[in-house]
């Protein structure tokens, strides 16, 4: 849930969909159409640029605008967003199949990926907000008393 609500928070700066439209067949089908009906190329491009983009997942999305987010910011990651997106929605999956199936190993991963997400949702909100993101994260950083896994960018 806490990371259902970071997606939540990121909807402004993030186009995510709930789930895939077409198949791949029904996509090239698609994508032929669009080519045939638009003769200016770039429109063309435009359009089959936004029909695969709704053909991602949250998760690939997500890997792939988090750092373009953080830049905005003028934050950078020092962690592997690829495997933090990963370990979160592996969490979730398992989560809803059968409940929590977290060691005690794994807790302190959790604890640190909740804190992470906490603060990325403080960077969403501020962005959205006009407000210095930068000087935000920082503030809660301190606040909590921790190290965040960002560096200026």
């Amino acid at each position: 849930e806490r990371f259902l609500a970071i997606l939540q928070s990121l909807e402004g700066l993030l186009q995510m969909p709930s789930h895939k439209l077409f198949n791949e067949d029904e996509l090239n089908s698609a994508e032929k159409a669009i080519r045939e009906a638009l003769p200016a190329r770039d429109r063309a491009d435009l359009m089959v640029l936004k029909l695969k983009s709704i053909m991602k997942s949250p998760s690939s999305i997500l890997k792939s605008e988090l750092p373009m987010i953080l830049a905005k910011a003028g934050l950078q990651p020092t962690f592997d967003v690829k495997r933090f997106v990963d370990n979160i929605y592996r969490r979730r999956n398992r989560a809803s199949h059968g409940g929590s199936q977290l060691s005690d190993d794994s807790l302190d991963e959790l604890m640190e990926h909740t804190v992470l997400t906490t603060a990325l949702c403080v960077i969403a909100e501020t962005q959205q907000l006009g407000l210095d993101a930068r000087a935000s994260v920082r503030k809660f950083a301190a606040s909590m008393r921790i190290e965040l896994p960002l560096a200026d960018g």
